[in-house]
């Protein structure tokens, strides 16, 4: 599951960069944050991964207008990036909803899925290990049994008795086996 979780990250932020990575700096979208290095994609959809402020990103991605009296260019070439002093002012694009959408959908639900495993699988762990412990039914069988070796309630039986009670019971009070006592 963990390492889907991570095929997912990778795929989205290979995606991210090809879509975002020359969009122009804005407010949430700055040098520290933003999808033009790998590494920063891979940090920034973990923070998206948790719900941080991911639709503030989305929005800035989408942006199609510019930021702050600058207008963003469509399209620019390599001299023109370089004129510029290595600063991107691309523009957004609408693909930046179904990103940040699907994104977050599918993250929520791998997560969810993970906890929800790692949960069953502790509560079955936790099952096996308190196998030996008396349950409740298995009280309510020994009240049930006692009750024939004690019809006046008294509280006390004979170890006769009490040899023949545990004999009857099922582990962990007793002894009988379910084979026999299916059979018998």
């Amino acid at each position: 599951m963990l390492s889907l979780i991570l095929l997912l990250f990778f795929i989205y932020a290979a995606l991210g960069i090809n879509l975002f990575s020359g969009v122009m700096l804005q407010n949430s979208l700055d040098k520290k944050n933003n999808f033009q290095t790998f590494q920063g994609s891979m940090i920034i959809l973990m923070k998206f991964s948790t719900g941080e402020d991911w639709n503030a990103f989305m929005y800035e991605l989408a942006n199609l207008e510019g930021y702050e009296d600058e207008e963003c260019v469509e399209t620019f070439t390599y001299k023109e990036y370089k004129e510029a002093g290595n600063v991107m002012k691309g523009c957004g694009t609408t693909l930046s909803y179904l990103f940040f959408f699907s994104f977050t959908i599918l993250v929520s639900m791998l997560i969810m899925n993970l906890s929800v495993a790692a949960v069953i699988e502790g509560l079955d762990t936790a099952k096996k290990e308190n196998m030996g412990i008396v349950q409740g039914d298995e009280i309510e069988q020994l009240i049930d049994q006692w009750q024939d070796y004690d019809p006046d309630a008294s509280g006390w039986i004979t170890i006769k008795d009490l040899v023949f009670l545990l004999y009857e019971l099922p582990p962990p009070l007793g002894k009988r086996s379910n084979k026999i006592h299916d059979q018998v």
